[in-house]
């Protein structure tokens, strides 16, 4: 048979997708039996067998077999899954994206200093995630499935949806619905980064009303977002040299220019 081809925005839990298919249907000649991820809930490690089945794309195109879309309010979390569960290094992901970042810091900041990109990152982070949240709305009324719907709490919605692909593409579910329910429901624990852009937005208005809390930054890219969000606020950030970003609301008020 032909490969099932997938489009999903990076970062929207494609490889999590296939994996499900992979397990719950009848797609022969296959010797993954359940459902695996790491410690980043990733679930790129059973990529190798996916391959023979599976081809993907992030193009969005609606001649796919399945098409998963993003959901608004969650840029962040995509392009911070993106890095941490594939790259880690944030030069070997930025060079992906902007090839030359590393020349235009240089030049800007004459250091490749963790505060300089962070700060680099700070002043482009607002288009980025304007193209983030494009390519997520692109033929969205053709998705087959959301990232919203993999998060929803009615924990009927993740096996109909599933059963619903599986059908899809000529197959026959072979798991029981409870099965379904448990692994997705350690798939959900696992998704630390989901609602982190949230989570991002409730510090910074905690942090302007003087509330103590402890900042929920997992990568230099949310913390790069949080300095975009304080500057179009009207604050500024002591950034020269501050290669450990504050760790609590109190520690980043300190450093909020003219406060």
């Amino acid at each position: 048979m032909d490969k099932i081809h997938v489009t999903f925005p990076p970062g929207c839990y494609g490889h999590y997708i296939m994996q499900s298919i992979l397990v719950y249907s009848n797609l022969k000649d296959c010797s993954v039996n359940k459902i695996s991820f790491n410690k980043t809930g990733s679930s790129h490690n059973s990529i190798l067998q996916r391959k023979k089945y599976f081809s993907y794309n992030h193009d969005m195109n609606t001649n796919s077999d399945i098409i998963i879309g993003g959901a608004s309010g969650h840029e962040l979390d995509y392009i911070v899954n993106q890095f941490l569960k594939n790259d880690k290094d944030i030069h070997v992901h930025l060079s992906k994206i902007f090839p030359d970042h590393e020349d235009v810091i240089q030049q800007g900041w004459k250091t490749l200093n963790t505060w300089a990109v962070r700060e680099w990152l700070s002043i482009i982070i607002g288009s980025y995630l304007q193209n983030v949240q494009e390519l997520s709305k692109k033929n969205l009324k053709y998705s087959d499935l959301t990232t919203a719907e993999l998060f929803d709490k009615d924990e009927d919605v993740f096996p109909r949806i599933i059963n619903q692909l599986i059908k899809k593409i000529g197959l026959n579910n072979i798991a029981d619905v409870n099965t379904i329910k448990q692994n997705h429901k350690k798939f959900i624990f696992a998704q630390k980064n989901h609602n982190l852009q949230k989570r991002c937005d409730q510090w910074i208005k905690d942090t302007i009303l003087g509330k103590i809390k402890t900042s929920p930054c997992v990568s230099i890219i949310d913390e790069a977002y949080i300095q975009y969000q304080l500057r179009n606020k009207g604050y500024e950030i002591s950034c020269d040299g501050l290669n450990n970003f504050p760790k609590n609301s109190k520690q980043l008020k300190l450093i909020i220019a003219g406060d």
